[in-house]
């Protein structure tokens, strides 16, 4: 082959022949320009650098300069291309309307042949397939160290370009088409489409705006319009212009493929946080097992047990449920999910994503010594429109959202009613149950000033049926919840000001029991970004509770009456700080107030969050952190119970000392890894409801004995492995290996609800023509038995289906979930015959518009 058709190639090798060594070279010209609307990037022919001789056993050896005597470390040569494959453009670089770019890893053997070509930075998978395969086609003199043939690895990166728009030279526009470019089956205007006129062989292009919209000046006739987009499929319809007319359409296209699940977000966070894991989308509605709810997905993340898989509520890096606070935008939900295993009290559609803290979590948060699972809802925008019903098995919903054109504002309602009892008739238990909840928000304001009037609340009843018919309550709860929120942002400061006011009740026996507490919670936050390298953050949080009931025997014997108040409040500030480029470091410090007539408990947090960037480069970024805190709370119960927090505060502010040390790297194509190490320290420990403390005569227990103080301990190490792409795949492995450990007569000993392996795999993928398929196995080892040793390991598999079909202005999603899918039985202690068998099927249906 002809000399002049050789190119140095810029390669990074990694030698696997008799030469062990690794080699940066730099990118030098690889092909010629593909043609139309593809280039490489390349670069300029630049001359190859050296390799950094590794295998000291193996390198060969220096030689000297006949003429200088000046001596001569080998030289690796990179290979020279003798023939590169032609990367055809697919169709749909004509959609872009940014360039997109693809680098793939090439495996160049000691013989110049392609041993594999790996994807290594997706720019979407039409534009992937046709790199891989042109890449496949290369041809080679292979690279060569001290003159001998070596095998290397190279990177190819090739970037699709969208072509420029041009006006047509010297045609004659007396017609106009303007329209809207909407997505089928969710009615989303698409921003960014690039939309094609032909008329009578004249090309005419433009591309909508932010609203989906656009205007294009055309000279009448008949005109072929084509819209492109890589995420949709093609486009094509004719239309007729007449002279002087204005032609307004609306253009419906069709998605690739749905995700009903996806959310428009303003706005974005900054990465100031050490050990927090945020899921969004499908990952928090369409994970099998969780039926849908934003909440649940926490269960298969690191560090998080239960106390029965079937119950929602988790066990944080081996503490009490009662110590992990469930939030949505920060504010303490008392009650998460309805009862029976039912769905949380929050329609999953007000969730855009779930930030769940294992520990170390930042000065924002304050009252608990676990974790945070805080659901943040999104902003909403001016126009958007949605209509979310669905039902199933147990439970049916609504999600209605809108403009008010008006009022210049956005409406919200929603809500569900759930009808376990229908099973529990078929099953013939004897029982009933029935919940509900709602929610109600409207949105206003502009860019800088904004505000959101947000109502909550849910209602559980659980009881029995006799023999007549008639109902006898058992157990019943409610809550509602007013949230008040406005918002400031001008210039370097961001203002937020909230004011939620609170009604809880709880009743037994008929309702002849009832605990009631009412609630004010005002509160404050600042941002201030001081300089380019400091931002401060500051709040102020009260709070003011009032708990009154009477327990007791029904009848006419005499109630006891309860009564009790608390008052409180609480202040943080902490300093974002680069003090250099990689490094950000967030000191911080939380004050927390608790008063009522009995005892005034006060805690005070100081906290250290850092951050050090080791490597960016084209896969991601890879960072080192770590935190180490101090953090109070009041004592709780496992279970939100109104009244407790107000009449045991006499007993002192629970604490831990937490410390976290951990790594964030890119791995492979979409694949991330996020590990933790951690030790928390628990001085003191209230109302643990150990074994050893509960024993087997509980008929002499009295507060104290529940109350008394103890001390606790928890450390291991955390894996995730997640996969962030937004193609086709879904999911995460998570692995944690643990030990939660209390102190007893001197030694320690297992925490009832300690488990030393807990892993779960999550996987969904979209298939073709609308369907997905998802799966999650959860593996766990035995937590200790009360009757002594540990319950066997319980593993369950979890099958999740999902059918879409598609029309102009709505889809209907039909889905399966199978929770245990396997009927693995969960023991509850070391007898054999104690195992819990179930499995719940669920079939339901969705309509969105």
């Amino acid at each position: 082959m002809a000399q002049d058709n050789r190119r140095p190639l810029g390669v990074r090798v990694a030698v696997t022949s008799h030469v062990s060594l690794v080699g940066l070279c730099t990118m030098a010209g690889f092909a010629a320009l593909p043609p139309a609307h593809a280039q490489s990037t390349a670069g300029a022919n630049t001359p190859p650098t050296a390799g950094t001789v590794l295998d000291t056993t193996t390198e060969p050896m220096p030689s000297a300069d006949a003429l200088t005597g000046e001596v001569v470390e080998p030289k690796l040569e990179p290979p020279v291309v003798v023939s590169s494959a032609e990367v055809v453009p697919p169709p749909e670089v004509a959609a872009l309307t940014q360039p997109t770019t693809v680098v793939v890893l090439i495996r160049v053997t000691a013989e110049g042949a392609i041993a594999w070509v790996r994807l290594k930075q997706s720019g979407g998978s039409v534009f992937d397939e046709a790199v891989m395969t042109a890449a496949t086609r290369f041809e080679f003199i292979p690279a060569t160290f001290a003159g001998e043939p070596v095998e290397v690895e190279i990177e190819y990166k090739q970037t699709f370009v969208p072509p420029e728009i041009t006006e047509p030279v010297g045609a004659a526009t007396d017609s106009v088409l303007a329209g809207t470019i909407v997505e089928k089956g969710t009615r989303r205007a698409l921003a960014s489409i690039r939309i094609a006129v032909t008329v009578d062989t004249e090309l005419f292009e433009t591309v909508t705006n932010p609203e989906g919209k656009f205007e294009i000046a055309l000279p009448h006739g008949d005109a072929v319009v084509e819209v492109y987009s890589y995420e949709h499929k093609g486009f094509r319809v004719q239309e007729v212009l007449e002279p002087e007319q204005r032609l307004d359409v609306r253009y419906l296209i069709e998605r690739q493929s749905y995700n009903p699940y996806e959310v428009v977000v303003i706005g974005k966070r900054e990465r100031h946080v050490v050990a927090r894991t945020t899921l969004r989308d499908r990952e928090i509605k369409q994970v099998p097992g969780t039926f849908g709810d934003p909440f649940r997905v926490v269960s298969t993340l690191p560090g998080v047990g239960n106390v029965i898989s079937l119950l929602a509520y988790p066990i944080v890096r081996g503490t009490s449920p009662g110590s992990t606070g469930f939030l949505l935008d920060g504010v303490r939900v008392p009650q998460l999910f309805h009862m029976l295993a039912g769905p949380a009290v929050i329609h999953p559609e007000f969730i855009d994503r779930v930030d769940f803290y294992p520990g170390s979590f930042p000065v924002e948060y304050g009252g608990y010594t676990g974790g945070i699972v805080d659901g943040i809802t999104h902003r909403t925008r001016a126009d958007e429109g949605r209509f979310d019903g669905h039902i199933d098995l147990t439970n049916a919903g609504l999600f209605l959202r809108g403009p008010i054109e008006p009022l210049g504002i956005t409406g919200t309602i929603a809500g569900r009613y759930g009808y376990p009892g229908l099973l529990l008739n078929l099953l013939n238990t004897g029982a009933y149950a029935s919940y509900w909840d709602y929610q109600a928000q409207i949105d206003g304001g502009g860019d800088d000033r904004w505000w959101r009037a947000f109502a909550f609340g849910s209602f559980d009843e659980l009881g029995e049926v006799n023999s007549l018919g008639e109902r006898t309550t058992m157990a019943g709860a409610q809550f509602h919840r007013v949230d008040l929120t406005y918002f400031v942002g001008q210039g370097e400061f961001v203002d937020t000001y909230k004011l939620v006011l609170g009604f809880d009740q709880t009743e037994a026996d008929n309702a002849n029991e009832a605990l009631t507490t009412l609630s004010v919670e005002p509160r404050a936050r600042w941002s201030y970004r001081i300089t380019e390298d400091v931002l401060l953050n500051a709040g102020v949080e009260l709070m003011a509770r009032r708990f009154s009931g009477e327990v007791g025997p029904s009848g006419e014997a005499a109630k006891l009456q309860l009564e009790s108040h608390m008052i409180g409040g609480g202040a943080f500030a902490a300093l974002a700080w680069h003090p250099a480029e990689r490094l950000l470091v967030i000191p911080g410090i939380r004050t927390d107030v608790y008063s009522n007539d009995e005892a005034t408990q006060m805690g005070a947090d100081p906290r250290l969050l850092w951050r050090y960037r080791l490597q960016a480069n084209e896969d991601g970024e890879i960072w080192l952190k770590g935190g180490l805190g101090l953090y109070h709370q009041p004592p709780r119960f496992l279970v939100p119970l109104p009244g407790f927090e107000e009449l045991a505060l006499r007993y002192g502010l629970l604490q831990s000392v937490q410390t976290t040390l951990g790594v964030e790297a890119p791995l492979f194509g979409d694949f991330a890894l996020d590990t933790q190490v951690y030790f928390n320290w628990m001085d003191p420990i209230l109302f643990d409801l150990s074994y050893s403390v509960v024993g087997d005569d509980t008929d002499s227990l009295t507060a104290d004995d529940l109350f008394q103080e103890r001390v606790g301990r928890s450390y291991g190490i955390e894996i995730l492995l997640k996969h962030h792409g937004r193609d086709a795949l879904f999911g995460w492995l998570s692995y944690t290996l643990s030990w939660s450990e209390r102190e007893e007569h001197g030694q320690w000993v297992p925490f009832d609800f300690d488990r030393r392996h807990m892993l779960n795999l999550v996987a969904g993928i979209s298939l073709p023509r609308n369907w997905d398929v998802a799966m999650r196995l959860s593996l766990q080892s035995g937590r200790p038995a009360p009757s002594g040793g540990r319950v066997d390991p319980f593993y369950r598999i979890d099958i999740r289906i999902d059918k879409r079909a598609v029309w102009n202005d709505w889809l209907l999603d039909f889905y399966v979930d199978i929770v245990n899918a396997t009927l693995s039985a969960e023991r509850l202690d070391s007898d054999p015959d104690s195992g819990l068998r179930y499995t719940l099927p669920t079939v339901g249906f969705r309509a969105v518009f």
